[in-house]
């Protein structure tokens, strides 16, 4: 019998939703981290978002979890986003880029992993993320 999996979606954010996820870092995160100063010091941008559905009553659905919770859906509690970032460092134009978790009004990074200098590389990660993500949250416990 196979196990009902998480419902993941993973997408390319437009400006609406990334200025949404800004404040929901800023307001209910209480993190300063994607400031609209900060972002441009570090000219920072998020390039992909991961959701991950793990309500038990979605599990093993396909629906879009953005028709089901709104365009804003990051305050929703069985949500946890992922998020994928590029920072450009002022000094050397070198480009980083950074995996993020959003969950339970906390911002997570993962402190045994370097971040990414090659943006596929970056991508690649989040993809094997978004695959263990959708049987097991275990892979999250080297987010601090």
């Amino acid at each position: 019998m196979k196990t009902k999996e998480n419902n993941t979606l993973q997408f390319c954010a437009g400006k609406e939703e990334k200025e949404n996820l800004f404040t929901y870092s800023m307001v209910e995160c209480s993190s300063y981290y994607f400031s609209n100063q900060t972002r441009r010091i570090f000219n920072s941008k998020i390039k992909r978002i991961l959701l991950v559905d793990t309500n038990e009553e979605y599990k093993g659905t396909n629906s879009n979890i953005l028709s089901r919770y709104g365009y804003n859906p990051y305050k929703v509690e069985n949500l946890i986003t992922v998020v994928l970032e590029e920072v450009e460092h002022f000094y050397d134009n070198v480009k980083e880029y950074k995996i993020i978790v959003l969950h339970n009004n906390k911002m997570l990074f993962n402190i045994e992993q370097d971040n990414f200098t090659d943006y596929k590389e970056a991508k690649e990660e989040l993809n094997r993320l978004e695959e263990k993500l959708k049987t097991s949250l275990d892979c999250l416990k080297d987010f601090k």
